[in-house]
């Protein structure tokens, strides 16, 4: 899957200023033990960023904080759960 420039240099940008969410969640997800998943976080995929992303689970965790239910986020964040469904669809398992 082609990733846009864009997303790319905001996936760093983002990773230098997680939320505080996303920061505790990270402390619990990443290292790489064991039998423990590996996570990576600020994860650029078409043009979005997917808070952490799992490739050998194929799956996405987005931290939705207060602020999604406000303005254009919802619409916003629609629009990306239906990409990334598209995406899950045209890829076998």
């Amino acid at each position: 899957m082609r990733v846009a420039s864009n997303a790319v240099k905001r996936a760093r940008q983002l990773r230098r200023r997680m939320s505080l969410p996303e920061v505790m969640l990270w402390k619990a997800l990443r290292g790489r033990e064991h039998g423990k998943p590996v996570f990576r976080r600020q994860y650029p995929t078409g043009p979005y960023v997917l808070d952490f992303f799992c490739a050998k689970a194929r799956l996405c965790v987005e931290i939705d904080g207060g602020s999604h239910g406000f303005g254009d986020r919802p619409r916003a964040d629609a629009r990306r759960d239906g990409y990334l469904r598209s995406c899950a669809a045209r890829r076998p398992r």
